[in-house]
C-alpha cells in the first residue's frame, strides 16, 4: 500500500509518474508490438500513451491516456480514457474548462491487498484522474476496469473549434443523478465520474465520444466490454442504483455526507429488469462535498479517505441534481482511501 504526491510539468511527466508509481503496486512494464508502453499484472494489461492535436500546423500533446486490453497487443477497450485538455469553442457562450495548466500537483494511491490504482492531478481549481484495477467479482472476463476524466481516443487533426476536433475531446460537463448524458456532434459533453452513466440520449454519432470514460472487461454472453460500444448506455448501470442516497446527501441533521459505494451492474439480455453485479470499487467512494473542501482527509473509524471533486467544485444549491454545459461538477465528488 502507498501514497505519493509530487509535481508534473507535462503530459509526458504524468505518464512517467504513473508508470513509475505503478511498479511498487506490483505492475510490470513492457512494450507491445507497436512499441507502446504497457503496464501488466497477471492477465491485466493497460497500455499508456499520449494523444495530440494539430494546432496552427504544429503537433501538440493534449492528453495522457490508458487503454485496457485482454492481451499485450490486442483486445482494446473501445476508447482510450485519461487526463485531457477540454477544448474551447468560440461559437458557444457557455463556461468552458480549457486546457490542462502545467505544472500540476498529483496524488497517487495504490495498495497491496487489491489491484486498484488511482492517480489524480490538480491545476488551478480543477482535478482530473486516471484509474485502473480489477473487479472484486469473479467474471468470465478478466475483470480489468479502466477509467479517466474523459475518453480521448485518436488524434485531433483539425483546427480548434471544428466538429471533428470536438468529437475526440470533451468540451463541457453534463452530469445528473440519473446518469444520463445528451450528446451530439456539435458539443461533446462528459460525466467525469467513474461508472456514472446509465444511458445516452440525443443525437447519435459514430465518433468516439468523450463521455465513454470507463470500461470493464466482463465477457458475459460473449460481450467483452461494458458499457457496450453502442449508442445506448443501458448496457451498464452505475449511479442510478444510488439515486435516492445521492438525493439524501448531505444529511440535514449534521451536514455530513456518507461514503457511497461505486458499483457497476450490467443489464441482463434474457430477463427484463435484471442485472449482473460486475464490480464494486474497494478503495473509492462517491461522496457529496457540499461542506468539504477538496483534498480534505476524513476519517471513518481507523480509515482515512481523501476527498476530491470529479472535476471542479462549485457550491450549488443543496437540491441541485443536474448540471449541463458546465465547467464544473458542482458538489459531486469522490473519496479515495489513503493508506500510507
Amino acid at each position: 500500500m502507498g501514497y505519493a504526491t509530487g509535481v508534473c510539468t507535462s503530459f509526458e511527466d504524468i505518464k512517467n509518474a504513473i508508470t513509475t508509481l505503478a511498479q511498487p503496486a506490483g505492475w510490470s512494464i513492457t512494450t507491445d508490438t507497436a512499441g507502446k508502453t504497457v503496464l501488466y499484472k497477471d492477465n491485466l494489461y493497460v497500455m499508456i500513451d499520449m494523444g495530440m492535436w494539430t494546432y496552427h500546423g504544429a503537433n501538440v500533446y493534449d492528453c495522457v491516456r490508458i487503454t485496457g486490453r485482454t492481451s499485450l497487443s490486442s483486445g482494446d477497450t473501445p476508447t482510450a480514457v485519461g487526463i485531457t485538455d477540454f477544448y474551447h469553442y468560440s461559437g458557444y457562450s457557455y463556461p468552458q474548462v480549457g486546457r490542462v495548466q502545467f505544472p500540476v500537483t498529483y496524488h497517487c494511491f495504490y495498495y497491496s491487498d487489491v489491484d486498484e490504482f488511482y492517480f489524480v492531478v490538480k491545476y488551478n481549481y480543477n482535478y482530473q484522474y486516471i484509474a485502473f484495477g480489477k473487479s472484486n467479482i469473479n467474471l468470465p472476463g478478466t475483470g480489468l476496469w479502466v477509467a479517466g476524466t474523459a475518453a480521448c481516443s485518436g488524434n485531433a487533426t483539425s483546427s480548434e473549434g471544428s466538429s471533428s476536433n470536438r468529437s475526440y475531446r470533451p468540451m463541457h460537463v453534463d452530469m445528473n443523478i440519473y446518469g444520463e448524458v445528451s450528446n451530439n456532434v456539435e458539443v461533446t459533453r462528459v460525466s467525469p465520474a467513474i461508472f456514472w452513466l446509465a444511458r445516452r440520449t440525443g443525437y447519435i454519432t459514430s465518433y468516439p465520444q468523450a463521455e465513454r470514460n470507463c470500461w470493464i472487461h466482463h465477457n458475459i454472453n460473449g460481450d467483452p466490454w461494458a458499457p457496450a460500444k453502442t449508442n445506448n448506455y443501458t448496457d451498464a448501470v452505475g449511479i442510478t442504483c444510488l439515486e435516492r442516497y445521492i438525493r439524501s446527501q448531505p444529511q440535514q441533521a449534521n451536514n455530513q455526507s456518507m461514503l457511497l459505494p461505486i458499483v457497476v451492474y450490467k443489464t441482463c439480455s434474457v430477463y427484463d429488469n435484471t442485472y449482473y453485479h460486475i464490480a464494486t470499487l474497494q478503495k473509492a467512494r462517491h461522496i457529496m462535498i457540499n461542506y468539504l473542501d477538496p483534498e480534505t482527509v476524513i476519517t471513518n473509524g481507523n480509515e482515512q479517505w481523501m476527498v476530491f471533486p470529479w472535476l471542479r467544485k462549485v457550491q450549488t444549491d443543496i437540491y441541485t441534481t443536474s448540471i449541463v454545459y458546465s465547467n464544473h461538477t458542482a458538489n459531486y465528488g469522490w473519496a479515495i482511501k489513503k493508506e500510507a
